[in-house]
């Protein structure tokens, strides 16, 4: 049976909240079989506690900031700057130490012709599975 809908009544708002609810499940399960999951600290493995509390810190002055208006000049604005541009310069240096500690234990090990050790290393660096 076809039933007209105007503006103001529809007698299949049910049905289609139902088939929208239901396209939606079965879209979360596709995505949960088909995209694996990743966890958070495999992206950044040099991250330490040092980073986390610059990083915090440069919120915390980012946010004082904002809160009185974001003045261009004065200590707060140089104090926020300063903060941020510590955290960013930390953040390359253990990027960048990470990258040589790597370099160097992937070198011993092909100098010493240990290749089972160097390609476990290596799948862990390239697939990130540590």
């Amino acid at each position: 049976m076809l039933a007209k809908c105007d503006d103001d009544i529809c007698i299949h708002q049910e049905d289609i909240n139902c088939f929208y609810k239901e396209l939606v499940n079965v879209m979360k399960y596709a995505a949960g079989c088909a995209i694996p999951l990743v966890r958070g600290d495999n992206s950044k493995p040099y991250w330490n506690v040092e980073l986390q509390q610059l990083k915090e810190d440069s919120i915390q002055a980012h946010l004082a900031w904002t809160a009185i208006g974001k003045p261009r000049q004065g200590w707060l604005n140089r104090f926020r700057l300063h903060c941020k541009y510590k955290y960013k310069i930390a953040i390359k240096t253990a990027a960048l130490a990470f990258e040589w500690d790597l370099d160097d234990e992937l070198s011993d090990h092909y100098l010493r012709k240990d290749m089972d050790q160097f390609w476990k290393k290596w799948k862990k660096t390239v697939f990130k599975k540590e």
